[in-house]
């Protein structure tokens, strides 16, 4: 199974992995590393580093980070070069329903595969309703 990783600031990340319990059950091979105030740019890149191996149970290991170009993304793109290619994939941003489906293709799809399938907008979980462009007082006839 491919190992999910989620390197954010603060606790989004335990947010996110309680989030996808209450919808799909529980789940295994799923884990955290946030940024604290306390922790060093070295301390949280080993930690990453660490947990990533953890995770690593020979297929590979999807990690999300919470926004491009921040301290978690920089440690797990640095984290990334300790891996055979198509064996760690990072993606930038996460929210409930992209993590959702990551976790539920997992086990039947390689690392490559699922991170092209999370890259189709449909994926994404990402809606714009109809009445959301409307504003307050028209009628949508």
């Amino acid at each position: 199974m491919i190992g999910i990783l989620l390197v954010t600031h603060g606790e989004l990340g335990a947010g996110l992995i309680d989030g996808v319990r209450i919808i799909v059950g529980e789940v295994s091979n799923i884990d955290q590393v946030p940024l604290l105030e306390e922790l060093s740019l070295k301390e949280y890149r080993q930690r990453v580093f660490a947990k990533t191996r953890q995770l690593d149970r020979g297929k590979g290991v999807l990690v999300f980070a919470d926004i491009y170009g921040e301290p978690p993304y920089n440690a797990a793109r640095l984290n990334g070069k300790n891996f055979h290619q198509g064996q760690y994939q990072l993606i930038a941003g996460v929210n409930l329903p992209l993590l959702v489906n990551a976790v539920l293709k997992r086990e039947t799809l390689n690392l490559l595969t699922l991170v092209k399938q999370l890259e189709d907008p449909q994926e994404q979980g990402i809606v714009m309703p109809e009445y959301s462009h409307r504003q307050m007082g028209e009628s949508s006839d």
